[in-house]
C-alpha cells in the first residue's frame, strides 16, 4: 500500500529540508515513548533515525537510505510493535516562494 500526502510551507526548499531533517526533534511531538522523548536524524546515507527516551536509552526507528539536500530524504521506519519495516520518501519541491513537501 502507498500513502501520498503533501503540504505547502512558506519557506524555501533549503530551509524546509533543514528543519525537517536537522530539527525533527523540535517540531515532532515526542517519539513512540511519549513525553520526554525526542526524535533525531543522523543526516547522511546510512545515518540513524532514532528516538532518545527520557531515561537516555535509544530506539532506532530506521536508517536514512537517501539524503540529497535540499530535494529528498528517504528513510526506513519501524515502530516497536510492527513486524515489517516501511519506507518513507519525503520530497521538497520549490513552489513559488514556498515549498511543497511531498510524503
Amino acid at each position: 500500500m502507498t500513502v501520498r500526502k503533501s503540504i505547502r510551507v512558506e519557506r524555501s526548499p533549503e530551509i524546509a529540508f533543514r528543519v525537517f531533517t536537522e530539527e525533527i526533534g523540535a517540531w515532532w511531538p515526542g517519539g513512540f515513548s511519549g513525553e520526554g522523548s525526542r526524535l533525531s536524524m543522523e543526516t547522511r546515507v546510512g545515518g540513524r533515525f532514532f528516538e532518545t527516551r527520557a531515561d537516555g536509552t535509544e530506539y532506532e526507528i530506521g536508517r536514512l537510505t537517501a539524503y540529497q539536500p535540499p530535494n529528498v530524504v528517504v528513510f526506513t521506519w519501524r515502530a516497536p510493535s510492527w513486524d515489517v519495516t516501511t519506507q518513507v520518501e519525503v520530497r521538497f519541491v520549490a513552489d513559488g516562494i514556498g515549498t511543497r513537501i511531498e510524503l
